[in-house]
């Protein structure tokens, strides 16, 4: 502007002979050189502002911590940043600060003294190892684990808490770098606080119907950034046991860098109206009472034919369920063994696995001990879209490895009834007269015997005057031990007998 000023003569006005003139073009000057000074010192301040709100946003986005109070702070975010749902209060949070490791968690307010108490030990344990893995590194360096969570209840009274874990490191640069995000869930009824398990809100083919919608979904939209084994984790021997219940659907979540690579959670919502049968029609069909005796029936070495096929009467007429673990080599030689065994999943009974061939494991090898059990895992699930996630072995002959070789719950029984020692009704009925309580017990029958069938017949009338409850092994283990059914364990005859 000074310059156009000067070129112009008829803004001056210059009169070089008179003073006045020179006044005016000094008062000009000056008025001209503290305009100037005004837009230097306005830019220079413009420039400053923008310095700082660069360094203020770099700040937020590399937030870091020097000590307890700031780490107090930096937790608080970052527990604000994962509740997306905020149905459950905070109880408590736990903030450890110190060099190299930092710890902080958040504790919810169940009200539920074994949830509690279960979710305490998971973060405890996470910490330790978390401070096991780093304690040893540089005093100058930072590592850090934050447990925060998010909780939903939804319309049935089901709450989910969904705890999102994350491990960050900092090596004296003043910038996070985030070595992995990972979650776990926590799903229970409001007014009892039993726990459930994936079993018990689906139906029995959940896996490959779940396995089919995300494969499908990550196709359709083109997903990227897929990691080389993502498959495994949305297989249909996957466990699909994080997640959180919504009203009318459910959102799975997957650790970071298992389906897509980096540092982001995967997460995918489906509703009921994605995958038709997928949702039991309502959770806990039996209407099982956890306050009430409940007592498992199990039946082994089937399909027999008719035997089954009149087992499976006596517990529709009486609106009763069992538990039957089947062999192989009997599915294939029964012509009805398709029906039946649709029957039973009709019936809400629950279908196990007994190998193939009825060998002794502990005389097979590892390859040979799968084998037995993927041939018939095969053959069910041919026959029905169903794969067992329970298993018993052949003279009950298993462990917690044969348990973790086949990926399934091993399940022995408490009361053996003797009907292969040629038992007739009455001996076995004073037998299991005879055993005490059955509260939390298995009774363990075959299908192939006239005088169990007749057994049958009697027993489940007898047990319900008596006020048992008839439930599956899975619902036995839920309901009264509090236990996911679907973790590959085996639960021999002390284990329910010393946990009455």
């Amino acid at each position: 502007m000074r310059n156009n000023i000067f070129k112009n003569p008829k803004l001056l006005k210059l009169n070089p002979v008179t003073n006045v003139s020179s006044n005016i073009y000094n008062k000009k000057k000056a008025r001209i050189n503290r305009g100037f000074g005004r837009k230097i010192v306005l830019s220079i301040i413009i420039l400053l502002i923008v310095a700082i709100g660069y360094f203020l946003l770099s700040s937020l986005k590399n937030a870091n911590y020097t000590d307890k109070s700031s780490f107090e702070k930096y937790s608080e975010k970052y527990f604000s940043n994962v509740k997306e749902y905020n149905d459950i209060d905070t109880k408590d949070s736990v903030i450890k600060f110190s060099q190299p490791v930092s710890i902080s968690y958040e504790l919810p307010d169940i009200g539920k003294k074994h949830l509690e108490t279960e979710i305490e030990k998971y973060l405890s344990d996470i910490s330790d190892n978390c401070i096991g893995k780093y304690n040893d590194k540089d005093l100058n360096e930072k590592y850090v684990l934050m447990s925060g969570f998010s909780s939903y209840i939804n319309k049935d009274k089901l709450a989910s808490i969904l705890f999102i874990t994350t491990e960050k490191h900092e090596k004296n640069t003043g910038k996070f770098e985030t070595l992995s995000t990972k979650v776990k869930s926590i799903n229970y009824e409001t007014e009892s606080g039993y726990k459930i398990m994936p079993a018990l809100i689906f139906n029995h083919d959940y896996k490959e119907k779940i396995s089919k919608y995300i494969n499908k979904y990550i196709k359709d939209n083109k997903i990227e950034n897929l990691t080389k084994d993502y498959k495994y984790y949305i297989d249909t021997k996957a466990k699909f046991d994080t997640f959180i219940l919504k009203n009318n659907s459910i959102i799975f979540y997957f650790d970071s860098n298992t389906i897509t690579k980096g540092n982001d959670l995967f997460e995918i919502e489906i509703s009921k109206d994605d995958v038709k049968g997928l949702f039991k029609d309502k959770f806990n069909p039996q209407k099982i009472d956890p306050s009430k005796p409940m007592v498992a029936i199990t039946y082994q070495e089937g399909p027999k034919g008719e035997y089954t096929s009149q087992i499976l009467d006596a517990y529709e007429k009486n609106n009763a369920v069992a538990t039957f673990f089947e062999l192989g080599q009997s599915i294939e030689k029964h012509y009805s063994s398709k029906k039946i065994l649709k029957r039973m999943l009709k019936l809400n009974c629950e279908i196990g696995n007994l190998s193939y061939t009825y060998t002794n494991l502990k005389k097979l090898s590892n390859s040979e001990i799968k084998e037995e059990y993927d041939k018939t895992d095969k053959l069910i699930n041919n026959l029905t879209g169903f794969t067992p996630t329970l298993m018993r072995a052949p003279y009950g002959q298993a462990d917690d490895d044969i348990a973790k070789l086949v990926k399934k719950t091993s399940v022995n029984w408490s009361i053996d009834s003797l009907d292969w020692n040629n038992y007739n009704k009455d001996q076995m009925i004073e037998l299991i007269n005879k055993s005490g309580s059955l509260d939390g017990k298995i009774i363990l029958f075959q299908e192939s015997h006239e005088e169990t069938v007749k057994a049958t017949r009697e027993l489940i009338p007898m047990l319900k005057k008596k006020g048992y409850q008839f439930v599956t092994v899975s619902d036995l283990l839920t309901y009264k031990y509090g236990v996911d059914p679907s973790l590959p364990k085996h639960y021999g005859k002390s284990y329910f007998s010393d946990n009455k």
